[in-house]
């Protein structure tokens, strides 16, 4: 299964996991440094659920407006993968991010207050982040970049 979706997390044998779909940003900057997002409660990639009626690259947009007050331009899709996890008063979650590369364009608004966008190399953004599926994401712009080279 060559085009199978990479699953992570534990997934408890019996537990049901709600459906979450979600668009997320893979952001680099000239220095090749990546954007993610620091909160009160860990590291993350900028982005987030999809609502109804919204596509991937919609809700994308409409995030990253919310989260980081900039308005961007999506480069191309990367892939997707599975987070299974428990959220605090959500229950249990089945998150399928569609990844992309962005660019960036014109910051418009202060953002959200409890976050803040940081700028780390590939690796330390990998350590940090609390998803795996954040982190596979990261690693395959890293496989990308390689390839070019």
């Amino acid at each position: 299964m060559a085009n199978a979706i990479p699953e992570f997390g534990e997934r408890i044998q019996g537990q049901t996991y709600v459906p979450r779909p979600g668009a997320y940003a893979l952001i680099t900057d000239s220095r090749d440094l990546v954007g993610i997002i620091r909160t009160n409660s860990g590291y993350f990639l900028p982005g987030g659920g999809i609502e109804a009626g919204e596509t991937a690259e919609d809700a994308l947009i409409r995030e990253l407006r919310e989260e980081l007050g900039w308005t961007a331009r999506i480069l191309d899709r990367v892939g997707e993968a599975v987070q299974y996890l428990v959220a605090e008063g959500e229950g249990y979650l089945a998150v399928r991010g569609t990844f992309f590369r962005v660019r960036l364009l014109e910051r418009v608004t202060k953002g959200e207050p409890n976050g803040e966008l940081e700028w780390l190399s590939a690796s330390d953004a990998i350590q940090r982040l609390g998803r795996r599926s954040d982190a596979w994401a990261i690693e395959q712009i890293e496989n990308l970049n390689g390839a070019k080279s």
